[in-house]
């Protein structure tokens, strides 16, 4: 009976064209331009009387009346306004500050997806008959009006530059358009074809090289944004309605209405971190910018914050009255925005919730048990040490004193190049063992990237197929970079200056790991 209740709901979900929110990278305030309040139906935000009992240190939630089921929330990469779609097909941008409400469109069917460009020029929607709008927040005007896909759109988002939308629909297809040009760049068939199995959630990487997707096909994938290329996919545990990256793209969490768990993976090795019982059927899950703490909105209008990193769960109950089917937070992580099929919106003022976590100080002796367990290519065992070492402070000296020890990759092996050159001999038994013996030795990326590349340029289809079986067995990386990559979210969720010195001294080399320290360090100084 459970399952069958849920499915009416994920049914109906569908046919109301509404979409779980995802949550888009953002380059902080610069840039956006100030929307004055003017046009069609400007008028003062109605709020409602709420029964909402939120923790003490909580404001009051702001109510929004929107006369029909909230599809979408959004907030604007500033923080300044708040994106509604509704079922009605209208989409409104609240002033926050001064309380204000307009409709920038009006449909005749319902709208659902909304997201903000990072530079906070550009907002989109999807709408009925798989169309797209892009409206020009400057211009004040929709400049582009597109059909997407051959049915319902049901999901997109916004790269990191700004330029690229990402659309999902209805036909398991993804695209990626570029909104200056108005013009397609790529399309790909991402996920199953059934009519059961649409795009439920697409989001973008902080880093703007992967982005995810989530499908009713019991996936979630992670692909490379500039050419499609599937990296990792994760499956099982019922059709995903949503999944969206922390802030800073390490994990990535998905929600699934039939599992009894949110579950939360790594996203350098696809493996599961962690997992958080969760109340049946959710549909509506944020991850704030710093990916300590998780927002998970239930059937019953209740709306949950839990802290990754510690356990600790703190309830907003009764914020609707309905199944709460959208949420967001702010950019600056003051602010959590929930929709409803109540048909109100409410918006609540954390304050300095979370905003400087307790730390219990570890022993010296707890900590340094826990660094080798950073190697390890156990997911669930590396995030219990990132767990306890980002408590202390004491974390960073004993980090830099192991890095300086632990090589950044695997360096291309001495044999690699003369066992590559066999796969090429006249001799079946000797490219059989050089693929045996290939698919025994630990790659590192330039090695993995050689091997691509002999695969595009060999032009005997033996040598592909071996190649494609060798490198499609490569899913996880070597356990060296499993540890730098650990070591620096380590860095950046401690944040104080001995960390960041530290990330300095890393970004300063020009690879890989030095790329992901000056994304760190660029979050922390924009404080996401």
């Amino acid at each position: 009976m459970r399952k069958l209740l849920i499915t009416i709901v994920g049914i109906l979900a569908l046919a109301l064209a509404c979409h779980a929110v995802s949550v888009s990278a953002a380059a902080g305030g610069k840039g956006v331009f100030p929307l004055p309040l003017v046009g069609a139906q400007q008028g003062e935000a109605r709020e409602t009387g709420s029964k909402s009992t939120a923790p003490a240190h909580f404001s009051a939630p702001v109510r929004l009346d929107c006369k029909s089921e909230v599809n979408t929330v959004s907030f604007s990469p500033d923080d300044r306004l708040l994106g509604i779609s509704t079922n009605a097909g209208d989409v409104f941008l609240y002033d926050i500050g001064a309380k204000k409400i307009r409709r920038i469109a009006k449909h005749k069917r319902g709208v659902g997806g909304i997201s903000f460009s990072p530079n906070g020029r550009y907002v989109a929607w999807r709408r009925s008959a798989g169309r797209n709008v892009v409206y020009d927040l400057w211009q004040e005007q929709e400049i582009w009006e597109f059909a997407a896909h051959t049915r319902w759109a049901t999901a997109l988002a916004f790269s990191a530059c700004s330029q690229i939308l990402l659309t999902g629909g209805e036909d398991g297809r993804i695209a990626s358009w570029d909104i200056i040009r108005k013009k397609k760049i790529l399309e790909l068939e991402a996920h199953s074809k059934s009519d059961r199995c649409p795009i439920t959630g697409i989001d973008v990487a902080s880093s703007n090289k992967v982005f995810a997707s989530a499908s009713w096909d019991n996936t979630i994938r992670i692909c490379e944004l500039n050419t499609g290329r599937e990296l990792i996919k994760i499956k099982g545990y019922g059709e995903f309605a949503s999944a969206c990256f922390s802030r800073d793209g390490k994990m990535i969490v998905g929600a699934a209405p039939y599992d009894t768990n949110l579950r939360i993976w790594e996203v350098a090795t696809g493996l599961e971190r962690l997992r958080l019982p969760q109340p049946p059927g959710v549909l509506a899950i944020a991850l704030h910018g710093s990916g300590r703490w998780l927002a998970v909105g239930d059937r019953a209008g209740n709306i949950q914050l839990v802290n990754i990193y510690s356990g600790q769960q703190t309830t907003i109950k009764a914020l609707h009255t309905k199944l709460i089917f959208c949420v967001a937070i702010s950019h600056d992580g003051r602010r959590i925005a929930t929709g409803s099929w109540d048909k109100t919106v409410a918006i609540v003022d954390l304050g300095e919730f979370e905003g400087e976590p307790k730390r219990l100080e570890p022993s010296n002796e707890d900590l340094n048990e826990q660094i080798p367990n950073l190697f390890s290519k156990n997911a669930a065992t590396a995030f219990k040490a990132i767990r306890l070492l980002t408590k202390s402070a004491k974390t960073v000296p004993l980090l830099q004193k192991t890095l300086t020890n632990v090589r950044r990759d695997v360096p291309i092996d001495a044999n690699f190049k003369a066992v590559l050159k066999r796969l090429e001999s006249g001799s079946y038994l000797v490219r059989e063992k050089a693929s045996s013996k290939l698919a025994k030795m630990e790659l590192g990326i330039e090695s993995r990237k050689m091997l691509e590349g002999v695969v595009q340029a060999s032009s005997s289809p033996e040598v592909k197929n071996r190649l494609r079986v060798i490198v499609g067995k490569m899913t996880l990386p070597s356990r060296e970079r499993l540890f730098w990559l650990r070591s620096l979210e380590i860095l950046e969720q401690i944040g104080d200056s001995k960390a960041k010195k530290l990330l300095e001294e890393i970004a300063q080399q020009e690879d890989g790991v030095g790329e992901e320290a000056r994304f760190s360090l660029n979050r922390l100084k924009k404080n996401y």
